[in-house]
């Protein structure tokens, strides 16, 4: 097959079309185009064509990945996902992550970090933690490095967060205690926790 045109795109003037034979085969990036010489008159392979329509694609999954990243942060697994979403190959997603992640776009820990500063902030306990985690595909070593480097929530800080939300209830109401039970269960504390939060809360916030 013999590259008969190369035409450059009119929405994006970055990359150009080949056709071969007189008709469309593939579009590239002009630096890839150049870089695999792609040219008028060269002949190529059915394994030429398949080499470049992979380059064409890695060159858009990086691009629609950087783009996501430059929003909000996100791990590798969100990551693969959203290319999947979007009808990428894995052959194609697999080598444009790792691309990202040798660059340093994409590195779970420092994700995983930043977390815990979100969940300091929202007063998660442990569980809430690795379940929200393992959902966004942070390898569990990395999740429990990162828990090593976390500060224990204050249990007076529990109290307060029982404060502010419930204002002054009574905690000898049993229906009372199970529904602020509850929300701290929601959050991740563990029963322990829970029981020395609430009765932190019954002598700072009930007692005279």
């Amino acid at each position: 097959m013999k590259v008969t045109d190369i035409t450059q795109q009119k929405h994006n003037k970055s990359r150009v079309s080949v056709y071969l034979d007189g008709k469309y085969a593939f579009s590239l990036d002009e630096v890839d185009a150049y870089r695999l010489k792609i040219k008028i008159g060269a002949v190529l392979t059915e394994a030429d064509v398949e080499k470049c329509n992979m380059e064409s694609n890695l060159s858009k999954a990086i691009a629609k990945a950087a783009d996501i990243l430059s929003r909000k942060p996100a791990t590798k697994k969100e990551i693969t996902d959203k290319l999947r979403e979007k009808g990428y190959d894995d052959p194609v997603i697999s080598v444009a992550v790792n691309e990202l992640e040798e660059l340093g776009y994409i590195n779970d820990y420092d994700y995983a970090r930043l977390y815990m500063d979100y969940a300091a902030e929202k007063c998660y306990g442990e569980k809430k933690i690795r379940y929200e985690l393992e959902n966004k595909g942070i390898d569990p070593f990395i999740t429990e490095d990162v828990l090593a480097e976390r500060s224990t929530p204050d249990i007076s800080d529990l109290a307060a967060r029982i404060y502010a939300r419930y204002g002054s209830v009574d905690m000898q109401d049993i229906k009372v205690k199970q529904r602020v039970s509850r929300y701290l269960a929601s959050r991740g504390f563990d029963f322990s926790a829970i029981n020395d939060a609430v009765r932190a809360y019954i002598r700072e916030y009930q007692e005279d």
